[in-house]
């Protein structure tokens, strides 16, 4: 792409002409390189060139950027369950990038709840929009959906039985709504390192096989603010079925975990691998079925530390007093 800019202000006796050419794509990169060609330019008009040609790249990068929602309908008459085929989605299929489409599953499509990858996909994201019973899975071996953003509501339980890997280089939240239940029994792989995921939203997020680093080295961070993060696993996060570095959090009162595990090896992991950032410390709680909650301790009531403080003072000796 070439483009010339003429400054009609410049106090030469011939206009300022500015030549740009940008190279570069951005459906695989997000930039662009360019080269700059400048006639009697002088340092007015080179900085206005400057904020010029950084406003147009970055127009086109947000455009590009923008991604719309893909809606499933499962109507293709020869395929109706392939998540590859164009003809089971409104609008068309979801570009296979994480920064454009968004892939929807809603209620007013077919009884058809069963989208299956034949292959592995990129995506923006998947958002179960106030619809439950859907199984996103595969055909064949176990395929991976590498995806940004997830969200999930209803009142019941989604599941997804690929394989979900987050997308390399972002920090995440991701929301499960209040009633909702979204079952990753296909495992969860989270790339890179130094990465963080946030679940909002306050329903539960239940993960098969822990939170899996994409390498041994990898040390990656989880936020529970508001929803239940349940995991099969004795630590959060998990490498090759070893207990892996990754830090989980526990942001708020409203946050809780659930680990398949004693009462002593959750009490052991706290400061080491799962951390209180609220300030009321950690309580850690024997729920049955081999799994323990753990949670924010709960602040007194003030009538609770009335009663805590009264009873405080009937206790203290009265000085002088001679029984």
């Amino acid at each position: 792409m070439q483009t010339t800019i003429t400054d009609p202000q410049t106090t030469h006796d011939a206009p300022t002409s500015i030549s740009l050419t940008l190279s570069g794509n951005l459906a695989t990169s997000h930039t662009l390189s360019g080269e700059v060609a400048m006639t009697r330019s002088s340092t007015p008009q080179r900085f206005t060139f400057s904020v010029l040609a950084a406003l147009l790249v970055s127009a086109v990068t947000l455009a590009q950027a923008q991604g719309a929602t893909k809606t499933w309908t499962g109507n293709d008459g020869v395929d109706p369950t392939n998540f590859q085929v164009a003809g089971n989605w409104s609008g068309g299929l979801p570009a296979n990038n994480d920064y454009g489409d968004i892939a929807k599953f809603t209620e007013n499509t077919p009884a058809n709840k069963t989208p299956s990858l034949t292959i592995g996909r990129v995506i923006n994201g998947i958002n179960f929009d106030n619809s439950v019973g859907w199984n996103l899975g595969y055909v064949g071996g176990i395929k991976e959906l590498k995806l940004k953003s997830v969200n999930s509501s209803g009142s019941g339980t989604n599941t997804v039985s690929a394989r979900i890997k987050t997308a390399a280089g972002g920090n995440y939240i991701w929301t499960i709504g209040l009633g909702n239940t979204l079952d990753l029994t296909g495992g969860l792989i989270q790339d890179d390192t130094g990465r963080s995921l946030t679940l909002k939203g306050g329903g539960t997020l239940s993960i098969t096989g822990g939170i899996n680093p994409a390498y041994s080295s990898a040390i990656n961070k989880f936020y529970i603010e508001t929803g239940l993060l349940k995991l099969d696993t004795a630590t959060p996060y998990r490498y090759n079925s070893a207990a892996n570095n990754g830090l989980t959090y526990i942001t708020t009162t409203d946050g809780i975990l659930q680990l398949q595990t004693s009462v002593a090896n959750a009490q052991s992991q706290i400061g080491l691998r799962i951390f209180d950032s609220v300030g009321n410390g950690l309580t850690v709680t024997d729920i049955g079925g081999g799994y323990v909650q753990i949670n924010s301790s709960p602040i007194p009531e003030p009538a609770s530390l009335a009663l805590l403080a009264a009873g405080t003072l009937m206790m203290l000796p009265r000085r002088g007093h001679k029984a």
